[in-house]
């Protein structure tokens, strides 16, 4: 399962000592380090993410930990909340890297290259670039396992990026995110049940996530995940709503 750690806001030590470390300590980063701080308020995540955001709006010229101011830091604008801070750092990216993180967002938290080459319908090889591209942003970063995998840093940074896109993408990404795994995976349908029932309802998809969804329910019942278990019942519920009045949907009722 996952392990959720909920960190306390850094006290103002911790917060200078990292904006150091992420920064540097030149002459010339004083004033925007204290507007930096001020908007952060102890926030980690955010005091990354605003550095970043000004290192690649060209506020700030050097390398990571040795930066310096590089134009009147009054004129320098710092975004207000962690939201804009994301949205705007997405927003800079174009082609291939921007479609490859809002698809990894579509795929979720964890992000199988192989799943991603089969919805952008680019080689493994060809992705790897600008794989690394969002690695080097610090979107993404390389999970250790046996297969090519990757997740994002934080997941914030996947809402974000998710939200960014149009309602009519996202539907569309989800359906294809079914019909690869579908495709590529289907001597392996039960390792990727969970995956499927997510991906087809948020598709749309109401015939199909409905045999999915009660797999994924009875799966999570067996190893004792109620809450997970009772999130995916109601979630079924409301797909069924969808079906018109029939022996089928009365079966599926049932069934749940």
């Amino acid at each position: 399962g996952v392990i959720r750690l909920d960190l306390l806001p850094l006290d103002g030590k911790a917060s200078d000592e990292l904006l150091d470390s992420l920064m540097g300590d030149d002459v010339t980063l004083l004033s925007i380090k204290k507007r930096i701080l001020a908007q952060a308020e102890g926030n980690a995540l955010f005091l990354e993410e605003l550095v970043q955001a000004l290192a690649e709006t060209k506020s700030l010229e050097g390398a990571p930990g040795k930066f310096r101011v590089s134009k009147p830091a009054g004129r320098i604008e710092i975004p207000q909340t962690i939201h804009s801070v994301l949205a705007a750092r997405i927003d800079l990216l174009d082609g291939m890297p921007k479609s490859l993180l809002q698809t990894s967002a579509v795929i979720g938290p964890d992000i199988s290259v192989a799943l991603l080459s089969g919805m952008l319908g680019v080689s493994p090889a060809r992705l790897a670039g600008d794989l690394k591209t969002l690695e080097a942003a610090d979107f993404l970063r390389k999970v250790t396992t046996v297969a090519p995998e990757y997740s994002f840093k934080h997941e914030l940074t996947r809402e974000v990026a998710y939200g960014t896109m149009l309602l009519g993408l996202r539907r569309s990404l989800h359906a294809k995110a079914v019909e690869i795994i579908e495709s590529r995976f289907s001597d392996r349908i039960d390792e990727h049940i969970d995956r499927l029932a997510d991906h087809a309802f948020l598709a749309e998809l109401w015939e199909k996530a409905v045999p999915y969804q009660l797999r994924s329910c009875r799966r999570a019942v067996r190893r004792g995940a109620n809450q997970i278990a009772v999130g995916i019942f109601e979630r079924g519920l409301e797909t069924l709503s969808h079906w018109p009045a029939s022996a089928a949907r009365t079966k599926a009722e049932i069934d749940f």
